[in-house]
């Protein structure tokens, strides 16, 4: 959802109220995809603080679903955002690459909705999704999910470019 900034930024001191869906179903992150959903609308505040400049209150519930990273079945997690910052227009001239954050989800005086909440959940995401922190994941052997189908493969998997020295070792066993 895109939220016009002009009549906000026209009027010092002005303060609106939004409501916003939130429109994207999915998010990438670090080679990973998740489905995004929220659980309740994106209530936005947005305040004139001065010349070209506002203050930017948000918050909502967004739920990711994304594969463990280790077992692969479906986790769910819930974030809850809470977004307050001052932002000035005016720095988008400048060299200050500290603001260029907040300025990557607003367009010629539009602020994307989406972005604002994309951006916000890469800070939170953790790099590897885990169903709980004691996962076993799969079997490199035969594919088994070792949390709920434990197997008596071997885990040690013998190097194949030591294998001549295995020979000679059991060569010494046998005399």
């Amino acid at each position: 959802m895109l939220i016009n900034l002009s009549e906000i930024l026209s009027v010092s001191g002005m303060t609106r109220d939004f409501e916003a869906a939130l429109e994207s179903t999915s998010i990438s992150f670090m080679g990973a995809d998740y489905a995004m959903e929220a659980v309740k609308p994106i209530h936005l505040r947005l305040s004139n603080t001065g010349k070209k400049s506002f203050r930017l209150e948000a918050d909502t519930t967004v739920v990711l679903v994304g594969a463990c990273s280790r077992c692969l079945t479906p986790v769910k997690k819930t974030y809850s955002l809470e977004i307050d910052k001052e932002i000035d227009l005016e720095s988008k001239d400048t060299d200050n690459l500290d603001d260029y954050d907040e300025l990557s989800y607003i367009k010629d005086c539009n602020l994307d909705v989406d972005s604002m909440i994309k951006d916000t959940l890469y800070s939170m995401i953790p790099l590897q999704l885990l169903c709980k922190e004691s996962c076993l994941g799969l079997c490199k052997v035969c594919g088994a999910n070792r949390n709920t189908n434990p197997c008596d493969c071997p885990q040690k998997m013998p190097d194949p470019r030591m294998a001549v020295f295995d020979d000679i070792f059991n060569q010494f066993k046998e005399v």
